[in-house]
């Protein structure tokens, strides 16, 4: 029996011979292994920290970008507010000038009805002129380029009243 325990323990060493040599070149690869991953690490570091400066990098031009813009925005936002007061100084102007045309031809249509009816009364003949224009031979030498001018002047006056209300409604559109 003591050659059976004998090979059982020289069985033994071998195969924990073989165990510890198993286990060392495992041990080697996992040490191998553990160096890449640290190797690997430090390149991820000095990767990361490039990337961090330039996300940071990115982040503050953004930022100014952002003030850059802001400014242009206020400096056009005062722009707008002239332009928006330009618009209602217009807008006042026009009306103003709609005004004054809506007076002006009322006036002048006062005054064209005016002298329409003084021209009326002129050239109605006295009469003296009808009971001379019954005697043969004699003519009317009344006032006979009056009524062109009453022509002349109602043609002119239906003219700015017709230009007034063309000019209103283009405006009101």
């Amino acid at each position: 029996m003591d050659i059976v325990i004998g090979c059982s323990v020289a069985a033994v060493a071998i195969a924990l011979i073989f165990i510890l040599i198993t286990l060392n070149k495992t041990l080697k690869q996992a040490g191998a292994a553990l160096e890449e991953a640290k190797f690997t690490m430090g390149e991820l570091r000095g990767e990361i920290s490039k990337i961090t400066k330039e996300a940071t990098e990115v982040v503050r031009q953004t930022q100014e970008v952002a003030v850059d813009t802001r400014e242009k925005l206020n400096e056009l936002d005062s722009l707008f507010h002239s332009i928006n007061d330009i618009g209602h100084a217009v807008q006042s102007l026009t009306a103003a000038a709609r005004q004054a045309a809506a007076g002006a031809a009322d006036k002048l249509k006062s005054v064209v009805e005016t002298r329409l009816e003084s021209i009326d009364k002129a050239a109605a003949p006295s009469l003296e002129e009808v009971e001379a224009v019954d005697t043969p031979g004699a003519r009317y030498s009344g006032p006979s380029n009056d009524r062109r001018t009453k022509n002349m002047i109602s043609a002119i006056s239906d003219g700015i009243t017709s230009s007034i209300r063309i000019w209103n409604k283009v405006r009101v559109k």
